[in-house]
């Protein structure tokens, strides 16, 4: 009797050593419905158990690196330091998760400059995905056609990213405003998005100027709800651009951080440089719960 009990608790140990060694490829067949048998069984278990675990935690590296690589095309491709002549800028993009959804570029093509900010709904890979692809649209027709009005580069977009994300089966759209940037500070504009906040330099005040259009991804063809408007901006004028991940900030009693706060900031410290002003906001943005990614561009006019 102990040489026949000697023989199965034998193999069940050679089974552990195998399974502490990391091989957890071989199953422990139970011997019996006996104590020893219920062990095994236990055994078993704990082998199909830390496999399983194993394999989530080796799937979950392997995403968290896709991220990381994600993450780091899409930072990439935003401007690390934008810079025009005769504009001073700070500006800055902080994604809700690995991945981001919002968009902000200083694009310099063909003797033109533009600049581009806007907000993927939701926010995630899928949105940063959709937003990546904008920013390639964006720099493909402004490559080939540097001077084109803003309205006509916001319908050529709008018809490549409205047939990828049909393709991509999402309820997808994204909120955008392109600048133009002309000479004297003359700048011509287009899109769907937040206010364009300018601190006028001779009242000390703040004069919202409200954009119109249509949201990208919603409907194939938008051009018949875009306009081209325009803006000028004197000397010592300041221009704050931004996405809903600020204004919709929340504080721990629920309050929004909201654009009349936004506008505060910028109206006090208007005479300031860009990178102060835009390190004011951001500060004063610290302690509020940002659920969404946050952009903010600040450009003044030297």
């Amino acid at each position: 009797c102990g040489t026949a009990m000697t023989k199965p608790i034998g193999s069940l140990a050679e089974d552990v050593r195998v399974i502490a060694s990391g091989n957890l490829e071989k199953s422990v067949i139970p011997e019996g419905n006996d104590e020893l048998g219920q062990l095994m069984s236990d055994v078993e278990k704990m082998r199909v158990s830390i496999k399983q675990l194993t394999e989530d935690l080796r799937e979950k590296e392997r995403l968290k690196k896709e991220m990381e690589v994600a993450q780091h095309i899409q930072t990439v491709l935003l401007p690390k330091h934008p810079d025009m002549q005769g504009y001073d800028i700070a500006a800055s993009l902080q994604p809700s998760e690995e991945v981001g959804g919002d968009y902000y570029d200083v694009i310099s093509v063909g003797g033109y400059k533009w600049i581009v900010v806007g907000d993927v709904s939701d926010h995630g890979l899928t949105s940063g995905l959709v937003m990546m692809m904008v920013q390639t649209s964006i720099h493909t027709v402004l490559l080939r056609h540097p001077d084109i009005d803003p309205s006509r580069l916001l319908t050529y977009v709008n018809k490549t990213i409205y047939v990828n994300i049909e393709k991509m089966d999402e309820a997808k759209h994204m909120t955008i405003v392109v600048l133009a940037v002309s000479k004297n500070g003359h700048f011509l504009f287009s899109g769907l998005h937040e206010d364009i906040l300018i601190w006028r330099k001779h009242t000390k005040k703040i004069e919202p100027i409200r954009t119109n259009g249509m949201w990208i991804g919603l409907e194939e063809d938008i051009s018949e709800m875009l306009s081209t408007d325009s803006l000028d901006m004197e000397n010592g004028d300041c221009m704050v651009l931004y996405t809903d991940g600020i204004i919709e900030a929340m504080d721990s009693e629920d309050n929004f951080f909201g654009q009349e706060r936004l506008e505060n900031i910028v109206e006090t410290f208007g005479e300031r440089s860009a990178a102060e002003i835009h390190k004011k906001i951001m500060d004063d943005l610290e302690p509020y719960e940002k659920p969404d990614d946050v952009t903010l561009f600040v450009m003044k006019r030297l």
